[in-house]
């Protein structure tokens, strides 16, 4: 967090790399909250409301930084792309290889 403080002597790529740090961090908290903002037990209640106030500090320290940086855009997200890289397969397939037997995959939609 000292870094954070002293970002004005940063270069401007080592503010726009803070601030990505920053962006993914909050983004990998609130998957973390999504995750296990369902559980009962009363010790995970606790920590989900830690990563929340852990996602608020960060958040401040986001803006902060963002405000050093007219004009920067944040990294790309995975969810933000056009791009069907990675999604799940729309139909059970398989690729034969010789000697091998056929496996199938299930696919979620």
């Amino acid at each position: 967090m000292d870094v954070v403080e002293k970002s004005e002597s940063l270069s401007k790529p080592g503010r726009e790399f803070l601030s990505g740090l920053l962006f993914h961090t909050i983004n990998w908290f609130r998957e973390v909250v999504n995750a296990f903002c369902s559980q009962k037990d009363p010790e995970m209640k606790i920590k989900v409301v830690t990563r929340l106030q852990n996602i608020t500090y960060l958040q401040t320290l986001l803006d902060r930084t963002l405000a050093e940086i007219p004009g920067y855009a944040p990294p790309l997200a995975n969810f933000d792309g056009e791009s069907t890289e990675g999604a799940p397969v729309s139909s059970s397939t398989a690729i034969p290889k010789k000697g091998k037997k056929y496996i199938f995959f299930k696919t979620f939609s």
